[in-house]
This record gives structure tokens, sequence and C-alpha cells, in this order.
């Protein structure tokens, strides 16, 4: 983007030289900075992780506190979507359905959390097949966000975090995007699943897309939301099982 913005003020030789002379690469920031009330205070957590393309640089990366050049920026993103944002998700999901306000609360509740980690070590082994990561690291990686699920000191609701699940169901997100990668790498991905049925199970009133996707459920049924959405077609091996999910007695809460 900034790049094609750049261009537009640039013509000739100008624009020969762009390439040449100057790099723009992508970057990745993870860590929590709640709004702050002082512009001169800012609290954050103290995880902190924040990479950028190495291949993109024109030269030397500069040299800036927690700057980290990655050869392979894309890995770094799917391992972080996949686990960071799908085990955050989860955890507000599943609270949400148990009538938690925060997602610390639902970081607290044993069941949860064992839902939850069971999730991720669904993506995470996906992560590892697809990438290259080792075991060892995407378990430290796992067991880093589980240890600050529970931290208070943050507080985000859950109806914050649920928020716009058409665009969470989408093909490449957090859900759908690792349990095709079990599938392609033939891992499990039952939690995975469960965790598509649930979004389907859930509603929060306000919001834009809820609305939608009911609208959707009420004119096609599942069925439409896995097809349209999910990219999830007819002989897709987990439509059967998120469908079967759906139907189950007592879910989404298992008290």
């Amino acid at each position: 983007m900034l790049r094609s913005l750049t261009l537009e003020h640039l013509a000739g030789a100008g624009a020969i030289d762009l390439d040449r002379l100057i790099g723009f690469p992508d970057s990745m920031i993870a860590r929590v900075v709640p709004v702050a009330e002082d512009p001169l205070l800012l609290l954050a957590e103290e995880y902190s992780e924040w990479t950028a393309d190495a291949k993109a640089f024109i030269g030397r990366p500069p040299e800036l506190m927690g700057l980290e050049p990655v050869p392979n920026q894309e890995a770094r993103l799917r391992r972080k979507l996949f686990i960071h944002n799908t085990g955050h998700y989860c955890c507000a999901l599943w609270a949400l359905a148990r009538g938690y306000r925060y997602v610390h609360e639902g970081g607290r509740d044993p069941e949860i959390l064992a839902e939850v980690s069971a999730t991720i070590a669904e993506s995470g082994a996906a992560i590892s097949a697809e990438y290259g990561f080792s075991l060892e690291d995407i378990a430290a990686y796992r067991q880093n966000l589980l240890d600050r699920l529970a931290c208070d000191v943050f507080v985000d609701s859950v109806t914050r975090v649920c928020r716009e699940p058409l665009r969470k169901l989408g093909e490449h997100e957090r859900l759908v995007g690792p349990l095709n990668l079990c599938i392609k790498h033939g891992l499990p991905y039952e939690h995975l699943a469960r965790s598509i049925a649930l979004v389907m199970r859930t509603d929060l009133f306000g919001d834009e897309q809820y609305r939608q996707m009911h609208a959707m459920l009420a004119a096609g049924g599942p069925e439409r939301i896995l097809t349209d959405v999910c990219h999830l077609g007819p002989g897709h091996p987990a439509r059967t099982f998120i469908l079967k999910e759906l139907d189950s007695p007592g879910f989404p809460c298992r008290q």
C-alpha cells in the first residue's frame, strides 16, 4: 500500500529507481497496549513480538530496539494468526457462551482453558508441519498465550473479541485457515471444527456481521455459511463434523 501511494508522486526515472533505492518491508507487531488516558504514560504487556521481512530491506536493516528482521515473514504472520489470534478468539467465544463478560474470566475457567489449549495444539501442529517450526518452539509459543489469557491487568471484553464473525470465518482466517492446514498435513482438527460451529451458535446484539450471519443461517442454514463464507463446500472433510457438532445436545455450553 505504501509503495503504491509513493508511486503516485513519482514519474519517469524516479519511478524506475524506486525499487532499487527504497525497500518496503512488511511488518508485524504483537503486543497489547490499551488506549492510554495519559498520552505520556503507556502501559503494555511484557510480551512483545515485532518482525519485518528481511528480504524487503534495501541495504542493512535499521537497528531499532525490538525489531527482528526475519527471512520468512509469512511463517511468523501465520504462527501469530493461527495460534495467538485463534486462541484468543476461541477463549472469548467459549467465555461468551458461558456468560462471562471478559476474556480473562474465560482464561480462568479450567474447561475453557483446556478447550483453547486443545484447539491451538491442533493449529500449532499444522504450523509446525507447514513452516518448519520445531514442536518445542510451538509448545512454548502456545503456553505463553495460555499463561496470558487469565491476566486481568488489561481487561478485554468478550464482545470486542467476538465481533465480525463473517470476517473471522474467512477461508484464510484464524479458524478455517489452520483447519485446512491440518487437513493438508493429515492432522486432527476436531477442536478447530468445533470452534467454527460455535461461531454459528453465537450472537451479539448490535454487531452488523452477526445480523448478516443469522440472516444467512435463516435463509440457507449452516451449509450456506460453510460454503459461501468458509469455502468448505460439499465434500470437504470437515463439513460433516461441523454440522454434526451443531446438532449435538448441550452444545456449546458443556458444564
